[in-house]
């Protein structure tokens, strides 16, 4: 009875270290499912990272655009206006000018 116990406790044990290599194995699988699982996270992110970073230098890069064009419209404004004082100006002379011809032919 008792060498039955013994090779049923045996027999018991060899299949306690069948279980735990089994499971061993299935641990040593989840861990390398993690590992690739982070490696793979990790590159999203840095992927993330470098898209967010290149938008952002779009955005600046467009920001001083504007900048710029707002610049540039406000000095074509303000050359515009200068032009627009010195041909009222040149137009006030010739005025002037075709006036005194006039009074000169007149007399």
């Amino acid at each position: 009875c008792l060498k039955s116990d013994i090779i049923a406790v045996k027999e018991k044990e060899k299949d306690v270290v069948e279980e735990n290599e089994k499971l061993s194995d299935e641990i040593r699988a989840l861990k390398t499912r993690t590992e690739n699982v982070e490696d793979q996270l990790s590159k999203v992110q840095n992927e993330r990272t470098e898209y967010l970073a290149s938008l952002m230098k779009e955005l600046e890069e467009f920001r001083e655009k504007d900048i710029n064009y707002a610049e540039e419209l406000q000095t074509v404004k303000s050359l515009g206006e200068e032009e627009k004082v010195l041909l009222a100006n040149e137009l006030d002379s010739v005025k002037k000018e075709l006036e005194s011809f006039k009074s000169a032919a007149e007399t």
